[in-house]
């Protein structure tokens, strides 16, 4: 119900769609995320060979 009064509140107030971030996002802006090569989201993806490669390599 808080929330509700919340976004009625900023629409009513600044005539403006409030914006509400998702549980993720704020950490997924920091410098230590985006560096974090344990992180299958940092990691790239060849389009070419359909295959993602990461910092982590096997020992075989």
């Amino acid at each position: 119900m808080v929330v509700m009064k919340t976004i009625k509140n900023v629409l009513d107030s600044f005539n403006q769609t409030p914006l509400i971030t998702y549980t993720m996002y704020l950490k997924e802006q920091t410098k230590q995320y985006k560096e974090n090569k344990f992180n299958t989201q940092n990691w790239t993806y060849d389009e070419i060979r359909y295959v993602i490669t990461g910092e982590i390599q096997s020992k075989t």
